[in-house]
């Protein structure tokens, strides 16, 4: 077995980032963080960015769109359904 190359580079960010494969999305989600959001409004504002510019690669409003942060405060994971 090879070890694991992803092809890319890690990033780092000290106080936010948000990344998608739509950069209309992501932007919407840095957006939303730098106006004070914190992960889940930029994570929803994202998912709904992503039902517009990618119409046909995401399920539509009502589908089951899975949604996890992890609260670094609480040292847990939580679920968005």
């Amino acid at each position: 077995m090879q070890p694991f190359n992803p092809q890319r580079a890690p990033v780092f960010a000290k106080t936010g980032m948000a990344c998608l494969s739509q950069p209309l999305a992501a932007a919407v989600g840095r957006d939303i963080l730098k106006v004070g959001g914190n992960a889940a409004d930029a994570a929803i504002a994202m998912a709904a960015m992503v039902n517009v510019t990618e119409p046909t690669d995401q399920p539509g409003p009502g589908c089951r769109r899975d949604t996890y942060l992890f609260s670094l405060t609480a040292s847990e994971v939580f679920s968005l359904r």
